[in-house]
Formats: C-alpha cells, structure tokens, sequence
C-alpha cells in the first residue's frame, strides 16, 4: 500500500521539566463534590507537539466536566521517560493520581498491589454500549481499565523507490516473500535489506520487532491462566528464526544490536535500508521525505496479526469518590473529547461509536480489521518475563545465543518471576 504524503507537524521543544501540573477550576455546576479536586496523571507528550500545547488541549477537554460536576481536577502531566518511576513513588506514598493513565504492561502489577480498581459498578452502560474495545481492558472477568489510546499500529515501513531500483514490483505479503524480497534488494543494491532497532534500551521494541512475527507465527506471549510464559514454543521458535536468518544471511547487518530507534529511522530517511519495522506514528515524518512510500501492516504466516497500543485510563483505590472518577474517565472518552483529541493531540482511530473516523486515515483498513489487531496483556508480575524476553534476544541477535538458547533461557526467567511474585 503506497501512502500518500502527509505534512509533518512541526515538532516543538518539551516542557523541560519532568511534570506540568495545572488545575482546571470551574465556578459552580450541575453538581457539587465533597470530595475536593480529582487528581488526573496524563503522558506527554502524546503528539508530535509540546508538552504545553497539549496542557492546552486537556484543558479545553476538562472544563466541561469541571462545569458539570463543580469539582476541580489536578491535570499532572510527566514525560515519558520518568512515567513509571513517577507512578511507582506516587501510588507507594498515597500521593498518586485518582484517575490515570497507564499501558496495559503497567497495569498486571497495580492490580496485584490492589492500587487500581475495577470500574464493573460505576460504568454507565451507555460507555459499554457505544465503546469498541472494552474487553482490552478486562483482567480476570473485570474491567479494570477504559481503553483510551488505542493505535499507533505497528507496520513494516518499506521504500518503494528503492524496490522498483531492484526490480521489484510489489510489496511482499507473506513471510517468505519478505525474506527474498529484502535478500534481492541487498543484494542488487548494496543496502541492507531491512534493519532492526535492537539496541533500544526499552523492551517496547519487542512490539514491532518480534510480538507481531510471533503471533503471526501463531504464538502466545503467556499461558491462558496466566501462570507461565508461552513464548518458548514451536511458534515462538519460529519466530525468532525468522529474525536471526535475516542476519545469518546477512540481510540485516549484525550492528543493529547497537542501533536504536532513531538510528533507523535516520537511516530509513536517508534511503540506507529498503524496509523498517516501526509504528504507525512514523507517517508524518516518513511521508514528507520520502515520495514512493508504502507500508506492511501485517504478514501472513499461520495468520495475519500485529501490535497495537490499547493503554487505558484506570481508577485507583485511593480515589475517593469513584464514581466521579469514572464520569471523568467517561467525560475524557466520549465521543466528542475523542473527535478533539484525535485531532489536536495524536491522530489514532476512534474507540467508540460516538466519534466520526477520518476517512482519510491511510491506515483504515487496517484498524477495520480487528481480528487482526493485538495488544499486550494485562498480566501480574508480566514485566520480568517481558524483559528476560527481551534481554535473550539481544543476545540472540549479537550471535551469542541460538533461538533456542534464548528463548529456553527468557522462559526460564520469566516462569521464577511468575512463581515467585517478583
């Protein structure tokens, strides 16, 4: 699929500061609290503006809730790299949010600590009726979380001028065609055929780089149950060869263990690699440099599946009226707040039925097909497993350990953390 090109936004300087925190009054309303001012914990920034721009748009987005309801909320907004940290040393001293964000990856642990809680009794069933993704947010038969962010797909980014050089007509489909697709090109260009983000230093890389190859191979991050990792299976396997092949062959260069995320995507700009797996939040910046751009958003194996993001507001135990705390949460995914912030914040497809797509979003068809769409768990204590995973294969993609080596290995890890409760 070619996509058309996109003016990127300008991409302005941060806040600065580790956390923005404003308060959005109101003077009278409908109702009135007892309970004082609810306290709201966002990320940021969520778009490719600034920190401030988006404290804009929160506020414009509260005020009616703040009308409403005649309670002020406390809107907290921290950078991404300092989010969990914060979280932790908020939710551990009684100081944290009543009404927050957070990925369904950070979600397993809170609900082991019994900091967040379900919303199952305060949830209008008009939200249940009109919102697309619920069950996303579900853990042991409980909605603990109201999906809020669900997007930034991750596709294979791929440079058709580049292909069209080798003689290469279409976008490959299957996994077998991506292998000699990206093997051709090397070896008629001299580039490399696809490269890798393996020097990350975040495990979030796993989400575009071997979770959506593992599904597509038909595997499973963790047991049903929850009890153990399941990664370590013929399909995860599979997996994981599919990836070290590349190098064996050379397709990809043995030194994206030391690139990162930006490394590629400079290196993607300048028409050094024909494809880079990456999300879907990468088209603004893509498009306007490169003229013949198109995308994979999945392979098919022994099916078609990739990641997609399904973070969630949640409510915490310390809340003390939980059932504003949900209006809130409702307030902030309504269709109308949604339309706004989709617009002015980040450009995601709705999640619910109360907001008008944007038909001009090239990634349509993929977020209309669902089945195809996956996210991460929630899981108690899954965070262990996730990075034994991802440190194995590290090792694997240096050449010091074998697929099987490395996924023995992070499994092993993973099920002690599991049983262990660490």
């Amino acid at each position: 699929m070619t996509v058309t090109s996109i003016r990127r936004r300008s991409v302005l300087a941060g806040a600065g500061a580790t956390a923005l925190t404003v308060a959005v009054a109101g003077c009278g309303g409908e109702k009135a609290s007892s309970t004082g001012a609810l306290e709201l914990w966002l990320p940021a920034p969520q778009g490719n503006g600034s920190v401030q721009d988006e404290k804009k748009v929160y506020e414009d987005l509260l005020a009616p809730f703040v009308k409403e309801h005649g309670t002020p909320v406390n809107l907290t907004l921290t950078t991404w790299d300092s989010y969990e940290e914060r979280y932790l040393t908020g939710v551990s001293s009684g100081t944290g949010p009543d009404v927050g964000y957070m990925y369904t990856e950070m979600m397993g642990d809170y609900v082991d600590a019994d900091a967040i809680v379900p919303v199952d009794e305060y949830l209008s069933q008009d939200a249940r009726q009109r919102m697309f993704f619920l069950e996303e947010g579900k853990f042991d038969g409980h909605q603990y979380g109201v999906p809020y962010v669900v997007g930034n797909a991750r596709v294979i980014w791929a440079n058709q001028e580049l292909l069209k050089q080798a003689g290469i007509a279409a976008l490959p489909t299957t996994w077998d065609e991506l292998a000699e697709v990206a093997g051709l090109a090397h070896r008629e260009l001299g580039l490399p055929g696809i490269v890798m983000p393996w020097g990350n230093q975040a495990r979030g890389m796993l989400n575009e780089c071997y979770f959506p190859f593992m599904w597509q191979a038909g595997g499973e991050i963790f047991t049903e149950d929850g009890s153990r990792t399941a990664f370590n299976s013929p399909e995860g396997l599979e997996a994981a060869h599919f990836i070290n092949d590349f190098l064996v062959k050379e397709t990809m260069p043995r030194n994206v263990s030391g690139l990162n995320s930006d490394d590629i995507e400079t290196m993607f700009l300048e028409g050094r690699t024909v494809f880079a797996p990456g999300s879907a939040a990468k088209l603004p910046v893509y498009a306007e440099e490169i003229a013949d751009l198109g995308f994979i958003d999945s392979l098919t194996n022994a099916t078609r599946a990739t990641f997609v993001a399904n973070d969630a507001l949640v409510l915490t135990k310390k809340c003390p009226d939980k059932e504003l705390g949900t209006a809130l949460i409702e307030h902030l995914t309504a269709g109308e707040s949604m339309e706004k912030f989709h617009s002015d914040v980040q450009h995601f497809p709705p999640i619910g039925s109360d907001e008008r797509p944007n038909t001009d979003d090239p990634f349509s068809d993929t977020f209309a097909e669902t089945d195809m769409l996956r996210g991460l768990p929630i899981m108690p204590r899954g965070n262990a497993a996730y990075n034994a995973l991802f440190e194995n294969l590290q090792q694997m993609v240096l050449g010091r350990k074998t697929p099987e080596q490395a996924l023995s290995d992070a499994s092993a890890s993973g099920n002690a953390a599991l049983a262990a409760g660490v």
